[in-house]
């Protein structure tokens, strides 16, 4: 059985799973509940998964073609030298997956985040 929690946290949604990657929730249920929502962005957090089997890789294969159809970005987590990031990175690229918390909630595609800085006061004569 599948453990996972599905946050709504506003434009971006994360998805944790807290049991090994076999498999995962309805693709169609949480595209819908997003798309409802105006939801833009999904992360999706594996550092709790022990490991990813081909159900589970194939489950994340559907839910990234499924959400990047409506235009919904998918970003995924995983824990550093962990069996999830191995069989991610075996897929050769197909997913956006790193080990950085921050860029995951930012995705590349958006433009980075810069501090507004003020112009200094220019004073004419």
């Amino acid at each position: 059985m599948m453990l996972f929690r599905l946050y709504d946290v506003g434009r971006t949604w994360l998805l944790r799973l807290c049991s090994p990657l076999t498999g995962g929730p309805d693709v169609l249920g949480i595209r819908a509940a997003m798309e409802r929502r105006g939801a833009k962005s999904l992360v999706v957090d594996t550092t709790a998964a022990a490991y990813a089997d081909s159900n589970g890789l194939r489950w994340l294969i559907s839910l990234q073609e499924t959400l990047t159809k409506y235009g919904i970005v998918i970003s995924i987590l995983a824990s550093r030298n962990s069996k999830v990031l191995r069989n991610l990175e075996l897929l050769g690229g197909a997913f956006d997956v790193t080990t950085d918390a921050r860029r995951a909630w930012y995705h590349k595609t958006w433009p980075p985040f810069r501090p507004l800085l003020r112009k200094p006061f220019m004073a004419t004569s």
